[in-house]
């Protein structure tokens, strides 16, 4: 991990049929336009909606928009100088079917 402080592990989410583990489909909002993440050094923290949101997220802003939320590679966010990370997992749903 590149980036552990701003490296999102997990988040709260609705109760859902989504992965816990894909920013793919978080949406969620819950706190004033944000939620609540805990990151890969183990601090928990608040983040507005367009900070944290890819590609597939109900208006999502670019260049946020354009990224599937699994690339943090040098043509991903790393590319745009995105501050907020999403962690890989193995094994993670990329796709709601």
């Amino acid at each position: 991990m590149v980036k552990p402080a701003t490296t999102i592990i997990f988040c709260e989410e609705p109760e859902d049929n989504f992965s816990e583990t894909s920013g793919r489909y978080d949406t969620v909002q819950r706190h004033f336009g944000g939620s609540n993440f805990v990151m890969g050094d183990g601090h928990a923290e608040w983040i507005a909606f367009g900070n944290f949101c890819r590609l597939g997220n109900p208006g999502c802003p670019a260049p946020l928009g354009d990224i599937q939320w699994n690339d943090s590679s040098s043509a991903g966010d790393w590319d745009f100088q995105i501050t907020y990370h999403w962690w890989f997992f193995p094994g993670a749903a990329v796709s709601s079917n």
